[in-house]
């Protein structure tokens, strides 16, 4: 038995105790005696089955009092059973502390698979922080004398898999691209229904999201969406897939790698909805935008819905034609069997030639 987290154990006053040091999440114990806040501050260690007998002899409290006492911290969440050695580290007691199942979370990322397209500093450091944050299997686009992350990865966390099966899917796709999201790749991704995750390094910052893919917008949504902000994106785009990666700032690179990290984890365990996931932008003087997609008609995305204050709220993103098509592909309805049903439904409204 234990404190939940390592939470410390604070006397607030006589007969007052708290656990945990963050307002929002501490536990106060209240009504207590002296000899039973002496008995929380042995809680502080771990704690055997005959733990609290010992603990409640040390500190004269009945040790029918004392189960009491444990049995109200157990209701209550602040303790658990469960050993700290079971929570795997720092990052497990860390989120065990947040109430999250540590344990299942660990087992989610070491069993998830993740492919890194891209070669530059920024794809290298994204690749380090998700090894280090225990994704279990982490695949380069690139071969080693490309380029590629898997050297990199098995010198720095041997434990790590850089290899996998043939026609293994990757349960994220992270791209590293300069200026523009790579079309051709994208589209072949949204073919493949993978989950995807584009990064663009742009000569004023770094521009992480929107997750595409996975019932959420597609790349040909944002592609769309962009076309509504410029009508000169398309000549715009082409020009910049020629352009070199740009020079940015270390500081924001190192920024936006552990946001990409952080963007991918919460993607892997489904903490966010990929349906409504903003992009992040990180810009030369360190701030950071979140912005949604909107458009007009042509593009899956709406201007979202005004909050009850009102305010501009997150919205619900609503289908038009291009979500539809998303939505066709999903149920593998096949490019060829869309034109011949559209034909079908022009002969009928025509009559035959």
């Amino acid at each position: 038995m234990r404190v939940r987290g390592g939470c410390a154990i604070l006397w607030r006053q006589q007969g007052v105790s708290q656990i945990g040091t963050s307002p929002g999440r501490r536990t106060i114990v209240s009504d207590l005696s002296l000899a039973e806040q002496r008995l929380l501050d042995e809680f502080a260690r771990n704690l055997e089955s005959a733990g609290v007998y010992r603990a409640a002899r040390r500190s004269r409290v009945p040790v029918a009092r004392a189960r009491q006492i444990v049995e109200d911290l157990e209701r209550q969440g602040a303790l658990v059973a469960t050993a700290t050695s079971e929570l795997g580290g720092s990052d497990g007691v860390y989120w065990d502390r947040l109430g999250v199942d540590a344990k299942g979370r660990s087992m989610v990322l070491s069993q998830a698979v993740l492919a890194i397209h891209g070669v530059s500093t920024l794809a290298q450091e994204t690749a380090l922080w998700l090894a280090e944050a225990g994704v279990g299997t982490i695949l380069s686009t690139r071969a080693p004398q490309d380029g590629g992350l898997a050297s990199l990865l098995s010198a720095r966390f041997p434990a790590l898999r850089t290899r996998a099966p043939l026609r293994t899917r990757p349960d994220v796709m992270v791209t590293v691209d300069a200026h523009v999201v790579e079309p051709l790749l994208a589209r072949r991704l949204a073919q493949e229904d993978v989950v995807h995750l584009p990064v663009v390094i742009g000569e004023a910052g770094v521009r992480i999201g929107p997750v595409l893919g996975g019932g959420g917008p597609c790349s040909t949504c944002l592609e769309l969406w962009e076309r509504d902000a410029d009508p000169c994106w398309p000549a715009l785009a082409t020009q910049m897939r020629t352009l070199p990666m740009p020079d940015v700032e270390h500081l924001v690179l190192h920024e936006a790698a552990a946001s990409t990290a952080r963007a991918v984890i919460d993607t892997l365990i489904g903490q966010e909805s990929r349906a409504t996931a903003p992009r992040t932008g990180l810009n030369r003087a360190g701030r950071r935008a979140r912005t949604r997609p909107r458009g007009g008609p042509r593009t899956r995305w709406r201007s979202p819905a005004r909050s009850p204050g009102g305010g501009r709220g997150p919205g619900n993103v609503t289908p038009s034609a291009c979500a539809r098509s998303c939505e066709r592909r999903r149920a593998g309805v096949s490019l060829a069997a869309q034109f011949s049903a559209s034909k079908s439904r022009r002969r009928a409204r025509t009559g035959p030639p």
